[in-house]
Order: C-alpha cells, then structure tokens, then sequence
C-alpha cells in the first residue's frame, strides 16, 4: 500500500523539517516547500493527499495558495490544514472561506500536527 503524501509548506525550514521527519515517522510520505509559488508547483507535479500550509510565506502567501487551489476543478477538494502563528478571529474566519479543515496555531506539537493530518485523512471520503 502507498504511504499518503503529505506537502509541508513554511517558509521556517527548521521547523518544515521537523513536521516532515515526525511525518515520516508516522509512515506518510512527506515533502517541502517554502513558498507559495513552490508549493502549487509541487502539487501541480504531483498532487499529494493533504496541504499543511503556513500563511505568511515569500512570493505567494498561504491565502494566495487557497484561493489558486480552490479555484482548479482538480484540487478544489484537496485538503488543507493552516499551521499558523496568527491567531486572529479573522483569520480563522478567513480559513473557513476556503473550505480549510483545520487551523492549527504554532508554535504547537509535532505530534499534534501529525494527529491532525491523521484525522483529517481519515474524515476523507
């Protein structure tokens, strides 16, 4: 069976690294990328099963990335999972808009972060 993919996205290499390696761990298949116009060219090349995207990020932003996400017919229901250190009411608004499944605020667990995609990738369906 073929480990689900997981795109890490956050511009924070150190801690991209460290969600990907407890990914790893967890048996899924993990990648980076650390900016926004990186991250759609890596699901373009391959989609992967879960987006696990920060907000603030060079060149395109985490929003710029929903908003090009949602609006291709082939990841228009790719899951995404915000990890972000902003905590306003309206950015969690913001992520609801874009049909995000959870909204995760950093600095959190690695572990939590991995129980999160596992729940989200099991809702999926």
């Amino acid at each position: 069976m073929a480990r689900k993919k997981i795109l890490v996205v956050d511009d924070d290499k150190e801690w991209s690294l460290l969600i990907r390696l407890r990914l790893e761990m967890a048996g899924f298949e993990a990648e980076q990328a650390f900016n926004g116009q990186e991250a759609l060219d890596r699901i373009k090349a391959g989609r992967p099963e879960l987006v696990l995207l920060d907000i603030t990020m060079p060149v395109l932003s985490g929003w710029e990335v929903c908003q090009a996400l949602r609006k291709q017919e082939s990841t228009k229901d790719l899951p995404i999972v915000i990890l972000s250190s902003y905590t306003q009411p309206e950015d969690i608004r913001q992520s609801k808009t874009y049909g995000v499944k959870r909204y995760l605020i950093k600095p959190c667990l690695p572990e939590t972060v991995v129980q999160n995609v596992q729940d989200v990738l099991s809702q999926k369906g």
